[in-house]
């Protein structure tokens, strides 16, 4: 996914569903998008950032990690856990852009 396709439409279209994190060649873990916040309004820039939860069993530590989705593709992003809750660990990415200039008027 390129960069600029990174928006939180993208991800608030995805809610509850599963995407897979590939740790090496053969191990995967799978993870659930559970929330998607837009904390800034557009002329601000873009600012939001997604929650994922996994299983508490398999923690994933803070780093960049390998995503594929069926739709959105394969795509790097650096996740964080901030959280256990019950049976599941809790991941978060957030995502910061400078307002996009605006176009020029012919």
């Amino acid at each position: 996914m390129p960069p600029d396709d990174v928006t939180y439409a993208t991800f608030a279209a995805r809610l509850r569903e599963t995407f897979i994190v590939c740790l090496d060649s053969s191990t995967t873990v799978e993870l659930t998008l559970v929330m998607a916040s837009d904390v800034a309004p557009p002329a601000v820039g873009e600012r939001f950032s997604i929650m994922f939860s996994g299983p508490r069993e398999r923690p994933l530590s803070q780093g960049m990690y390998t995503f594929d989705h069926p739709v959105l593709g394969v795509f790097p992003l650096f996740i964080v856990p901030i959280g256990v809750e019950r049976d599941e660990t809790h991941y978060e990415a957030v995502f910061t852009r400078a307002p996009r200039p605006a176009e020029p008027t012919p």
